[in-house]
């Protein structure tokens, strides 16, 4: 059987037409999922999360243990930290300070704050 002109040009449309949807119904799904992979939780995030609590007690803890070498009294420490408004309202201790990071950036940052503050006292 043989195509004339106009048959053979509606052929062909309807392939590119048929492979153009093909394409964006794949495409479609591919970024659907991809969107579900990034909003579903994963489980390093909950690692990070120990990691972060483990670090903060161990800051807490060095801490603590510098204060008590050079005899710097928790309060004086507290009170400067008011002074450079670095405690935030409701924290009341030392503890309390360190434990109110919430990266690891941040826990450097409340650190270094400290340490500053004792370099002081």
């Amino acid at each position: 059987m043989k195509l004339n002109q106009r048959q053979k040009k509606i052929t062909l449309i309807s392939a590119i037409s048929f492979v153009l949807v093909l394409t964006l119904v794949i495409s479609t799904v591919l970024v659907v999922n991809i969107n579900k992979e990034k909003v579903a939780p994963r489980v390093p995030e909950q690692t990070d999360n120990s990691e972060l609590v483990k670090a903060k007690t161990e800051t807490v803890s060095s801490l603590e243990q510098k204060l008590k070498s050079k005899n710097i009294q928790n309060e004086s420490l507290l009170q400067e930290l008011k002074n450079e408004h670095a405690l935030k309202l409701g924290e009341t201790s030392l503890t309390e300070y360190i434990r109110g990071a919430t990266t690891p950036a941040e826990l450097e940052i409340r650190k270094k704050k400290v340490l500053a503050v004792m370099e002081k006292l």
